[in-house]
């Protein structure tokens, strides 16, 4: 009489060395084209620097934080991208309230004010408004935000829930946040 079990056993036996064989051609395959090839170089140094090193392309949100100046404790709001029809620019400021304290955030265009929805630690919401609709050109300045740090620990500011408001509707931005 056949003994099924045995034969379950060998079969089972084979598939699994068939399939640890074939992981190894595969593994060693790919090792060979990351390493042995161009193409392998090619997609190395395009993982490296889009994890952050050398020449990464910088990629820009629509609405951002940038530095003021070495030594300022200025923050510009930047617009990245065109607009047409702005009434209002929304933005919420998130940052850590032990380790940084937003102190006011005031406007530069001469046509526009500042509206602070709320201020609660570590987290201000800001509407700037524009007495008639704008169209507002790329890199346009919107606000400068002053802040103090609390403590020499590396902190960080973010942007969130950013939109602007035309004529035809409210409009999400993205956005980014800024180390300090």
């Amino acid at each position: 009489m056949k003994d099924f079990f045995e034969a379950y056993r060998k079969s089972t036996h084979k598939k699994n060395v068939a399939i640890i064989a074939s992981a190894f051609v595969f593994a060693v395959s790919v090792n060979a084209f990351l390493f042995g090839t161009d193409a392998g170089t090619r997609i190395q140094t395009s993982a490296i620097e889009f994890a952050g090193g050398g020449n990464a392309p910088e990629v820009r949100a629509d609405l951002s934080l940038l530095s003021s100046g070495s030594g300022s404790d200025l923050l510009k709001l930047s617009l990245a991208r065109p607009a047409k029809g702005v009434k209002e620019v929304r933005a919420t400021f998130v940052s850590d309230a032990e380790a940084l304290k937003i102190n006011d955030v005031f406007t530069v265009q001469k046509d526009a004010e500042i509206v602070k929805i709320s201020n609660v630690e570590g987290m201000m919401l800001v509407n700037v408004r524009f007495a008639s609709a704008k169209d507002l050109p790329a890199g346009t300045e919107l606000a400068m935000l002053a802040y103090s740090k609390i403590g020499s620990g590396k902190t960080q500011i973010s942007l969130v829930e950013t939109s602007f408001v035309s004529e035809g509707g409210e409009y999400e931005l993205t956005s980014s946040a800024i180390e300090l």
